[in-house]
């Protein structure tokens, strides 16, 4: 049934089980007895499905262990690339430990803080110690346990290999595919920088439209008073020859009947005539003037405050982005402004108001991006760091982070847990996965 090879493998690895120092099982499946450098395939056995729980201990230190769970208050920073065992003996070495989460991905949180609290969490293994100590005895009936474990292990492992293979093979299809779904966003994206350009182009040319307006109408008003006060200027000097003409006369026929004297009375009564009429003459231009300067000022005023009124009609159209005829719906814009109330806290009532749904963010540049909210939705291939949610609306933090092209989007839990999504290099490429069983999760996607 097995190969030489094969069987070699199984008695040496079973050999190597039987020399390990023991780790003994009050109650449960053994978990924390195992060593293995496939983490998936530990945490599996351990967590076969459900709740599991159990007991065990490391180098003399009681632990319990739970499936599903982790401790909050751990560590940042994990220990890395560990299996279960070897993450309960850090845990048993440190007396500053309470207890520590363990990933199939191989990562070992320590916790050492006494008032931690446990969550829910799948793909999590909780190790927490009792306090207790025991005795473990040294192993009874021979290596034939731990070769037939040996042999368990490298079945799998074969199990596992073969669907690698298997997934190899349908990796021409799944090229072919990714291949046709870029051609159609290129296509997309060649129709929306089109429109964006027509738009650009329209906006520009209302923009200018209106400036030339408003200096037209500045130009006409500048020009009225100037001619204005040119008709005030020539009334004047007509009115002044008239009187002047006028009085002359009247002297010259009075030179003519009166003395020397009398011609110097008639001559100081006509200087002072003279300045009365220059001075009447000059307060009424003057009058004149400051009425036209007035209603100049109003009319200035006016029209500045149509300007001011164009000017933030061509702002408001800079802000939307569009050429003044697309709707709210379109752009998302009410989507936007709804989730911006929203911190990526647990929201049990997000999916059912905005799922499918796109909207766009701008930053204080003027870029934007395009994101849809996918719900029920899970992302591989992508890299992302497991941390609570920053303060702040969703819509922010996509503002803050969208700068970055290589960033995709955002993914919660309803335990605060975000993940900041962005393709690991060397991968085939990002995918969504459906989590029909966990309606809390949403993943935002970047689309643009």
């Amino acid at each position: 049934m097995f190969s030489q090879p094969f069987l070699f493998a199984f008695l040496s690895a079973g050999a190597a089980w039987a020399t390990q120092a023991p780790l003994g099982s009050a109650s449960g499946n053994g978990c924390l007895s195992l060593s293995s450098g496939n983490h998936r395939t530990a945490y599996d056995t351990c967590c076969p499905g459900g709740s599991i729980s159990g007991k065990g201990s490391v180098n003399g230190v009681e632990f319990t262990y739970s499936c599903g769970k982790w401790a909050t208050g751990s560590n940042k920073s994990p220990i890395k690339g560990v299996d279960a065992r070897e993450c309960a003996k850090h845990c048993a070495a440190d007396t500053d430990c309470f207890a520590t989460s363990w990933t199939p991905r191989g990562q070992c949180f320590l916790v050492a803080t006494q008032s931690y609290s446990t969550a829910s969490g799948s793909n999590f293994l909780l190790i927490e110690k009792t306090g207790g100590k025991v005795d473990e005895p040294e192993p009874e009936g021979g290596c034939g346990k731990p070769v037939e474990a040996a042999k368990t292990q490298c079945e799998k492992e074969a199990a596992a290999r073969c669907e690698v293979e298997k997934a190899a093979l349908s990796q021409t299809e799944k090229v072919e595919c990714e291949k046709k779904i870029t051609e159609k966003c290129n296509d997309a994206a060649v129709a929306v920088e089109a429109s964006k350009a027509q738009c650009e182009q329209e906006k520009a040319t209302l923009g200018h439209a209106a400036k030339a307006e408003c200096d037209k109408k500045i130009a006409e008003t500048a020009s009225a008073a100037e001619t204005s006060k040119a008709q005030c200027e020539a009334q004047k000097a007509a009115v002044a020859r008239i009187e002047k003409a006028e009085c002359e006369r009247r002297t010259a026929e009075k030179c003519k009947t009166h003395t020397s004297s009398a011609v110097e009375a008639l001559k100081a009564q006509f200087e002072r005539t003279k300045a009365d009429i220059i001075n009447d003459m000059k307060n009424k231009c003057e009058a004149e003037k400051s009425n036209q300067a007035k209603k100049w000022e109003i009319a200035k005023a006016k029209l500045e405050a149509e300007k001011a009124e164009l000017q933030k009609a061509l702002d408001a159209l800079k802000e939307t982005g569009v050429g003044g005829t697309a709707s709210h719906e379109h752009d998302g814009s009410d989507v936007a402004k709804r989730l911006a109330e929203v911190g990526p806290t647990p929201q049990y009532n997000i999916c059912p108001q905005f799922g499918g749904r796109e909207f766009t963010t701008t930053t204080s540049s003027g870029n934007t991006a395009r994101w849809r909210v996918n719900c029920n939705m899970f992302v591989k291939g992508h890299w992302y760091v497991d941390r609570h949610c920053p303060p702040g609306s969703i819509v922010q933090i996509l503002r803050e982070r969208q700068e970055n092209r290589e960033y995709k989007g955002l993914f919660w839990n309803h335990v605060n847990i975000c993940h900041e999504v962005i393709p690991t290099p060397g991968t085939g490429g990002m995918y969504l996965i459906k989590t029909p069983n966990f309606p809390n999760h949403a993943f935002i996607e970047r689309i643009d």
